[in-house]
């Protein structure tokens, strides 16, 4: 804030994070909530400050570095016996986090077999950084075969990144293991489509 005539600059009042509701707008219980961002461990992730409180209504919390590419700060928890999801606030990381871990939690709550990973060919060769399993968006070739996604009209220079962009392209996640420095064409890969929301019978 600026006030008087010097234009003295002060700091807003702090305000302490608010805990996710266990209701939604019309005041029915909820089956699971998902937050994005705040969870790792600066001094702007609220999300992360809640997950530290000593908090009777907060049980069962597990804050993890998960060994994903994007996507690898994540948490679990409990928040007044309601299941709570906290997905990291990066797009495509949260992008790749919901396909990864909610679509499947969704699924199990309504009663429903989780969508599984299909076995698909690459198409063409590309790098992939090792050491934790890389996750690819990728597009579906008349093959059957898969490539890496780039956005509409950006040409193959961008495809496969981490940008926002390559997730308009994309039907697919491609998921490349940890121990793979580089795809080849013609490997095989575990590949999760992204056109069943929530699993068979959605």
């Amino acid at each position: 804030m600026v006030s008087g005539p010097s234009a003295a600059v002060t700091p807003p009042p702090h305000r302490p994070p608010t805990p996710p509701p266990t209701t939604d707008a019309g005041g029915a219980a909820v089956d699971l909530v998902v937050t994005t961002g705040g969870v790792s461990a600066g001094a702007s992730d609220v999300v992360r400050a809640v997950l530290d409180a000593d908090d009777a209504r907060l049980t069962d919390v597990d804050v993890a570095a998960v060994a994903l590419r994007p996507g690898r700060p994540q948490a679990l928890a409990r928040w007044r016996e309601v299941p709570w999801v906290a997905l990291p606030g990066n797009p495509v990381s949260a992008f790749v986090s919901f396909a990864l871990f909610v679509r499947p939690a969704i699924a199990t709550l309504a009663g429903r077999e989780p969508a599984r990973p299909v076995r698909r060919v690459a198409a063409e060769a590309w790098p992939s950084p090792p050491g934790r399993t890389h996750v690819v968006p990728v597009r579906t070739l008349r093959s059957g075969a898969v490539e890496r996604a780039a956005a509409p009209g950006s040409g193959t220079d961008s495809a496969g990144g981490h940008a926002t962009s390559a997730l308009l392209g994309a039907d697919a996640l491609a998921l490349v293991p940890a121990d793979v420095e580089k795809v080849e064409a013609g490997d095989e890969l575990d590949v999760l489509p992204l056109d069943l929301p929530f699993g068979p019978g959605a």
